[in-house]
């Protein structure tokens, strides 16, 4: 999302008007957010009830561990971005 408005605002800067921005800024905002995938490759786990942040469940009486993995990140609690994984797509291919 900060991308996009990052595309917005260069194409504004550029000189559009009108339309002009949001025709101009969102490829502008998708290029950014692919290069900015190969240093931020992954984004923490939105999902709530994630095993990762709370590995520990409170119960009556006494702690009970979580055994079931994160389905969203397998329990790592990274989430690899879409950029990411079209970067190594792209590099697995190559050979």
């Amino acid at each position: 999302m900060l991308e996009l408005a990052a595309g917005f605002l260069v194409a504004a800067l550029l000189g559009a008007q009108g339309s002009a921005i949001v025709g101009g800024g969102v490829p502008l905002g998708a290029v950014f957010y692919f290069v900015s995938c190969l240093y931020w490759q992954a984004a923490p786990c939105w999902w709530p009830w994630c095993t990762a942040r709370k590995a520990v469940k409170k119960g009556p009486g006494r702690r009970r561990r979580i055994r079931r993995k994160c389905w969203r990140c397998g329990g790592t609690g990274l989430v690899p971005r879409w950029g990411t994984r079209v970067w190594n797509r792209r590099k697995e291919d190559r050979g």
